[in-house]
């Protein structure tokens, strides 16, 4: 595997595992998501995968796709 593919798929974990803190504050009630604000996030990145997709944009997508997974487990 080269390492900008290595990068790539490090970034996305990082980025879905972002998320898990701020999962931990809602199951405690500590936070509480906006149900608009998220339903935006989701729609934005579903039109941002399938425009990286179109494009061909290869291993970027992984990032982008972490993204989507915490939004929408969120």
């Amino acid at each position: 595997m080269p390492f900008k593919d290595f990068l790539t798929i490090t970034a996305g974990v990082i980025s879905f595992g972002a998320y898990i803190p701020y999962a931990i504050d809602i199951l405690k009630g500590k936070a509480q998501p906006a149900r608009a604000t998220r339903v935006m996030f989701v729609g934005l990145l579903v039109v941002t995968l399938l425009q990286q997709k179109a494009l061909g944009s290869g291993s970027l997508i992984v990032f982008t796709l972490g993204e989507a997974i915490g939004s929408v487990a969120i």
